[in-house]
């Protein structure tokens, strides 16, 4: 009890969910985990709904107590609905003159009966409200006449899932995804959870498993009067990834995702992890910020004098022009600490003939400056390597009148 008192969650329920959201992984799909959730759904969606709605839509309202009363008010709920529903007894005449001609047998007139009641216990009970919350179908003084429990379509057909699975087998029920709408499906029959009346779409959008709902829910807009906690991006792009494991809105699942991982990329790009922004911006595939980040990173590490990682990072990126322009930004830093040697490696990398005759230049600047120190035949003879070497640059750059110079020291040395 100890430990439930001091966790987040409010009951194990809800630390079950969390469980499962917690092994999902962005970018990838599990079949077996996709079972997992929806079991967990189908076995407890107020409790799946209700968290889902505090986790990844950071209503501020839904601190652990404001969900320990919802679970509280659902119980209420729920046994009001089963004492109303037992106390029903069935009617295959009202079933037949509601929906005449349109079923196959008993078993399906039965379950549209289980509909129907769930649909008159439900009337005038509660208030349509656009982009409504979850939990505001779940009043704290729910009983009272003047106090309606209040929602829109999917979270209004999410209740009648959740009513029908105790009288009903969930695997009869389906919902219908419509433009901007969702409606109950059972035996070829649509049907309005937001008026409890039975409508013919015929062939308008499609039918899925009510599990769905899930994801519907998790993509519809946050209640707009709600406060609402600052959702991090990886619980943004964690609720998306929980969407994407259904099978309704693929296209603005994977739209939605590709945006979240984008965010998530500039996030991390702005923190300097780049690895980890290039992971989401794969995943958003982006290749204009893919780039954008390498180039980022490239700044940053010749901000910090990191040339020979700035070239690497460059190459890997593909960034041929800027890869080339911070090789010749080394080569000078190379020649201006007189680090000959791999300054004119990175010149005969760059294959720049000018870069090549810049490191001569520099370096036959800094041996002339060198020996004309030495005042004396003898002097000059204990560097005579340096003589050398001036004469080898002085041929490099082409330049008869120091070459001939140098000759004529080497001579008399």
């Amino acid at each position: 009890m100890l430990k439930m008192f001091l966790s987040v969650y409010e009951n194990k329920i809800e630390k079950r969910i969390d469980k499962v959201i917690g092994k999902i992984k962005l970018g990838k799909s599990s079949n077996r985990l996709k079972d997992k959730f929806i079991v967990n759904f189908l076995e407890n969606p107020i409790e799946m709904t209700v968290w889902l709605e505090y986790k990844y839509k950071g209503y501020k309202f839904l601190k652990k107590r404001k969900r320990r009363h919802i679970y509280e008010v659902a119980e209420l709920i729920e046994e009001d609905f089963m004492s109303f529903y037992e106390s029903e007894e069935i009617n295959f005449s009202t079933v037949e003159m509601t929906v005449p001609d349109r079923l196959k047998n008993k078993d399906e007139k039965e379950n549209i009966w289980k509909l129907m009641m769930i649909a008159k216990f439900l009337k005038g009970k509660f208030k349509y409200r656009e982009s409504s919350a979850f939990w505001k179908l779940f009043p704290n003084d729910y009983g009272d006449e003047d106090v309606k429990m209040i929602g829109d379509c999917n979270q209004i057909v999410t209740v009648y899932i959740w009513l029908y699975r105790l009288i009903g087998e969930l695997e009869d029920l389906k919902i219908r995804v419509l433009p901007k709408h969702v409606c109950l499906h059972l035996h070829d029959l649509d049907f309005e959870a937001t008026n409890g009346q039975f409508k013919d779409y015929k062939k308008k959008g499609y039918i899925a498993e009510c599990e769905n709902i899930v994801s519907i829910n998790l993509l519809d807009i946050h209640d707009p009067v709600e406060q609402r906690w600052d959702v991090s991006e990886v619980n943004t792009a964690k609720m998306q990834a929980v969407a994407a494991m259904f099978d309704v809105e693929t296209k603005l699942v994977e739209n939605n995702l590709k945006i979240t991982y984008a965010n998530m990329g500039v996030f991390y790009m702005n923190t300097h992890k780049w690895k980890t922004a290039r992971k989401y911006l794969e995943m958003a595939e982006s290749d204009k910020m893919i780039e954008m980040s390498y180039h980022n990173e490239v700044v940053e590490l010749l901000e910090n004098n990191n040339f020979k990682k700035a070239i690497k990072v460059a190459h890997r990126g593909g960034l041929e022009t800027l890869e080339m322009k911070v090789r010749r930004d080394y080569c000078i830093r190379l020649t201006k600490s007189k680090n000959w040697k791999k300054a004119f490696a990175e010149a005969r990398k760059l294959g720049d003939k000018k870069m090549l005759k810049y490191v001569y230049g520099k370096e036959f600047e800094y041996l002339y400056d060198k020996v004309s120190e030495y005042q004396t035949v003898s002097a000059a003879r204990n560097h005579k390597t340096r003589y050398r070497r001036l004469l080898f640059l002085a041929r490099k750059l082409g330049d008869k009148k120091a070459e001939e110079c140098v000759k004529k020291i080497l001579r008399k040395i």
